[in-house]
């Protein structure tokens, strides 16, 4: 009952003043749960990886002017962070600088995406704030004030040094 992503029925019983009424939205999309758009990256990025601003800039022109922005890069521990590279975003944007860009990555602007992540701060929880790691790309428990990047979705224990995933 009620408003859905994939589906939204009517029970038989009626509702919405139909008696016995069915109502169905089929939904298609790549399956993904994010909004993402394309940036230039240094080519060492991956999907699942934190990626921050780089020392270089890329340029381009679109309709509206020229454009130079950040290329970037996976982030470490007291980076500005920027986001995550998706995985298979539902809706992207930016497509403009794909044609020219050398390493152009999809960069998750909300939503959920699996992140890399390590147990260098102690095992994840569900709930946890993840933030940069020392491990270039790769995400951690937050375990004091500071730049966070969202919250696990997922629990996750390993030995401090695997690399895994998690949303």
């Amino acid at each position: 009952y009620g408003a859905g992503g994939a589906g939204c029925a009517i029970s038989a019983a009626g509702g919405s003043g139909v008696d016995g009424g069915v109502i169905v939205w089929e939904y298609t999309g790549s399956g993904g749960a994010d909004l993402a758009e394309w940036y230039e990256t240094d080519g060492n990025s991956f999907a699942g990886d934190i990626v921050t601003f780089g020392s270089q800039s890329f340029t381009y022109k679109t309709e509206t002017g020229q454009h130079t922005v950040p290329i970037m890069k996976k982030a470490i521990a007291g980076d500005d962070l920027f986001g995550v590279v998706s995985t298979r975003p539902e809706i992207t944007m930016g497509d403009d600088i794909t044609s020219i860009a050398k390493y152009p990555r999809l960069v998750a602007l909300t939503g959920r995406v699996p992140v890399s992540v390590s147990t260098q701060n102690g095992p994840i929880k569900k709930g946890n704030l993840l933030t940069a790691s020392s491990i270039p790309g790769v995400a951690v428990r937050a375990d004091k004030a500071g730049q966070i990047i969202g919250s696990a979705l997922e629990d996750y224990d390993a030995l401090p040094n695997e690399v895994g995933k998690i949303l």
